[in-house]
């Protein structure tokens, strides 16, 4: 049976469990009442299979909550986006999915906050209809629900307008022309219609 060389506490109160062969687990404070329940008196230095895999277990989980909130510091994320970036970093399905469900817990991951800063951001930097930004955001794995609550809280008749003033100084399209730019801009027929109506000249 495997044997603990060591098992040091920090400040905070967290744990060190370092194996033979350079192996050290990191355990957060808060998971040893849990784990004492779960193996009474496991620092007595011998160390079950089951419990290996319970400390491999705790210590995946805490790096890959680190990981994520160093994503998240970076920039906003949302779920789909900040699962495949943790796959991808080695981390397994069972860590992810608990760090994911975390992180929403504690507010660090909103995928509805995402969708609102993300579309804010895209329509300043390019103009464009609601059925192309949510093409957009579905492409990134975001629920269709949480897309059209999102994209039902903007008023896309500044949008519009910037779109077709930016495209009559590009080119002479003529009416028809504009509104069928417009349309493959995702704009709805009402939006274009009540462009027009609002005077303005192709």
């Amino acid at each position: 049976m495997v044997r603990f060389e060591s098992i040091t506490y920090d400040a905070s109160g967290n744990a060190h469990v370092a194996l033979p062969g350079g192996v050290v687990f990191f355990l957060p404070r808060e998971e040893l009442s849990v784990l004492e329940g779960e193996f009474s008196h496991w620092q007595g230095g011998d160390c079950s299979d089951g419990l290996i895999e319970r400390l491999k277990e705790i210590d995946e989980r805490y790096r890959a909550k680190k990981k994520a909130l160093e994503l998240c510091a970076r920039a906003e994320q949302h779920r789909a986006g900040l699962f495949a970036k943790l796959i991808a970093r080695g981390f397994s399905i069972e860590a992810v999915r608990s760090t994911l469900s975390s992180l929403e817990e504690l507010g660090f991951l909103d995928d509805l906050r995402y969708c609102r800063l993300w579309s804010q951001a895209r329509l300043v930097a390019r103009p464009q209809g609601p059925r192309n930004l949510a093409s957009d955001l579905a492409g990134k794995g975001l629920s269709l629900e949480t897309i059209k609550k999102a994209i039902g809280e903007i008023d896309f008749s500044e949008y519009i307008r910037n779109a077709a003033a930016r495209e009559e100084k590009r080119n002479s399209l003529g009416e028809n022309g504009l509104r069928s730019l417009l349309r493959s801009q995702g704009f709805s027929p009402e939006q274009i219609e009540n462009l027009f109506n609002d005077g303005v000249k192709s």
